[in-house]
């Protein structure tokens, strides 16, 4: 194939060239008044047949041969039919088009932009459907063309026709206003999410008096803490001074805590290390067992390899050490900072470990940033805090029964136990409409829960804009990022400008139904919304390459992986593997930005009573569960 990718580009440049030499020669007719030029007698007689087949728009036909053979050379097999195919059916509306207009008048066969088959196809269409139907035709090949060729989904395309329409009728509404003399009502400057305006009515004339008028003066522009932004001027409801609900809720409100201590059996224990110890010896390892400690939910051996001992020699007895010491599944994870290597063994009797365990830990009660959660407890039973405002944006992956839906049910839960709403405003997007729904209702949301994926692209829009909005505030104020400008707000008498979080639930949803429009504003947030407190946290259950794409994962350096199920799929979402030989159940691996190696953790347990707790004390209108 790299020889018929050759031959293409080829072709296809020496048939740019050759037209737009012929083209160069004023495209005579007789082609023995002119001088043929480096491309010869040849090159010039086919430059005239591609002006007599389509025209002006053979030049483009020319640069799809290129295209395709550009595609040939680099083996990107995928859909090129269909691109070729759009491509065609894209040109030779066109040329329709073109021929309708007059442009290439059908007494000239051949000169002309939509060239012999554009005027062809043209008259006959004309005889057929008469010139509204043609035109009809026409542009209906357009869109047909544009998407194949670029694999744009037709509804994709009607959204943004109607948004531009939209945009265009406010923009004549407002002049047409502005003409009549009448005074436009003062809109925000970001919208509410829900797409509803909010406006404040115009203040009502003043009474005339026989007095003598005074001269009319301009009033002076809205100084920059009159601007808004989604979430800078909070609601009535949310000031100081009103009865609403402004401090975190207690931790009592969450579930009790299950603390179900493992009785310590040591006889139990020094069995399992002999029995390691002996199998080991049997396959001539020469490893000792140096320690032996059991966690929430594994049991860890430290192994010290004696000189010259490979790692992949215990990678190849994963079978038998799984065997001998009763388990599914093991691994080996190196300890570089005591020279072993550490081999984690699943418990068959595992203790729960509540959030509220872990929320009750001053490693968290104590972090100064207001988007600290806690990750999960390790197995020498301390509590990792990870901090949103760091990541600064988060990628999650999971199968079901994994722990993956627990886990984001916990992460909003720490949030919103630590940060009101005057300091955090969560978007939340949910094409499975079950695990973000029952946070209908709280204050800290901009919008409803979001299901509609066409919506999620309108709302990801308008989070766009608002990141501009807020670094426009930043280079007003002369501030480098989100916590500086709130540190000095209350200096100039503004309100310090919220948290913004986007919780995605299912990421392969979003693309299956969508395609690559949701992947491009989210790629933007992940880019540059660190500075102005917008972060991100993606779910999904399935990490394939066409789900988390390179520049998915380029601008989310922090993941997170719950049990997977291959070693593939584990390279997608850590680069490396081992998510594959997780145990389930809130099993996590936690890579932070910047780190090596990810570190194994039990996530954190939350019910729904926890959730209608947290739900209900915020004042949403979630109902609790049964006792």
């Amino acid at each position: 194939m790299t020889g018929a990718g050759l031959f293409l580009l080829v072709a296809g440049l020496l048939s740019f060239v050759s037209l737009v030499v012929y083209l160069g020669q004023g495209a005579p007719d007789n082609l023995d008044e002119v001088a043929s030029g480096f491309v010869g007698d040849l090159g010039l007689s086919w430059g005239r047949a591609q002006m007599w087949l389509y025209g002006y728009l053979a030049l483009a036909l020319s640069l799809t041969v290129v295209y395709v053979g550009v595609e040939f050379l680099r083996g990107a097999w995928e859909r090129l039919g269909r691109r070729i195919l759009g491509f065609l059916v894209l040109v030779t509306s066109l040329a329709v088009l073109f021929c309708l207009t007059g442009i290439g008048e059908p007494g000239i066969p051949w000169h002309g932009y939509g060239g012999r088959i554009g005027v062809g196809i043209a008259e006959g269409a004309l005889r057929a459907v008469g010139s509204l139907g043609t035109i009809v035709l026409g542009l209906a090949g357009l869109v047909l063309g544009f998407t194949l060729a670029t694999g744009v989904r037709l509804s994709v395309i009607g959204w943004g026709i109607a948004k531009g329409g939209r945009w265009v009728a406010e923009k004549v509404n407002r002049r047409m206003k502005s003409r009549r003399g009448e005074r436009p009502m003062e809109v925000r400057a970001a919208t509410s999410l829900t797409g509803e305006v909010k406006v404040r009515e115009p203040e009502p004339p003043t009474p005339k008096t026989t007095e003598p008028e005074p001269v009319k003066t301009q009033p002076p522009p809205p100084g920059p803490e009159a601007e808004e932004s989604l979430g800078g001027r909070l609601p009535e409801w949310q000031q100081p001074g009103t009865s609403a609900v402004l401090e975190p809720p207690p931790l009592d409100i969450l579930g009790p805590l299950e603390t179900l201590e493992q009785p310590d059996d040591p006889e139990k224990r020094h069995a399992r290390v002999r029995a390691l110890t002996d199998l080991l010896e049997h396959h001539r390892v020469a490893a000792n067992v140096v320690e032996y400690a059991e966690g929430p939910s594994l049991g860890r051996f430290e192994l010290r390899l004696a000189p010259g001992t490979r790692i992949n020699t215990l990678e190849r007895l994963k079978p038998e050490i799984a065997l001998a010491l009763g388990c599914q599944q093991v691994r080996f994870a190196p300890n570089p900072e005591r020279g072993t290597v550490c081999l984690e063994v699943p418990l068959t009797k595992r203790r729960m470990v509540r959030l509220r365990e872990l929320l009750e830990e001053p490693t968290w009660q104590e972090h100064e940033s207001p988007l600290a959660f806690p990750v999960g407890l390790t197995q020498d039973m301390r509590v990792v805090v990870a901090d949103l405002t760091e990541m600064p944006h988060l990628l999650i992956a999971g199968t079901t029964g994994s722990g993956k839906s627990v886990f984001l049910n916990a992460l909003l839960l720490s949030l919103l136990c630590r940060v009101g709403p005057r300091h955090l405003r969560l978007v939340l997007i949910d094409p499975g409409r079950v695990e973000l729904i029952p946070y209908d209702g709280l204050p800290h949301l901009l919008t409803a829960p979001i299901s509609d994926p066409y919506a999620v692209l309108a709302v990801l829009g308008r989070l766009v804009d608002e990141m501009e909005q807020r670094y426009e505030r930043l280079s007003r104020t002369r501030n480098r990022s989100i916590a500086t400008l709130n540190a000095t707000a209350g200096e100039r008498g503004e309100v310090p400008m919220p948290y913004i979080t986007v919780v995605v639930d299912e990421l392969a949803e979003l693309m299956a139904a969508t395609g690559k429009a949701v992947e491009q504003p989210l790629a933007r947030l992940a880019q540059m919304s660190r500075a102005v407190g917008i972060h991100l946290v993606v779910a999904t259950q399935r990490p394939s390459v066409d789900v988390v794409t390179g520049v998915m994962k380029a601008n989310f350096p922090s993941r997170i992986a719950f049990k997977v199920r291959s070693k593939t799929d584990s390279r997608v979402i850590l680069d490396l593997k081992g998510a594959d030989e997780l145990s389930g159940s809130g099993d996590l691996l936690f890579l932070p930005v910047g780190a090596a190696e990810p570190l194994r953790l039990q996530g954190g347990f939350v019910d729904e009573r926890d959730v209608a707790a947290v739900v209900d004390y915020w004042g949403g209108t979630t109902p609790r569960g049964p006792a």
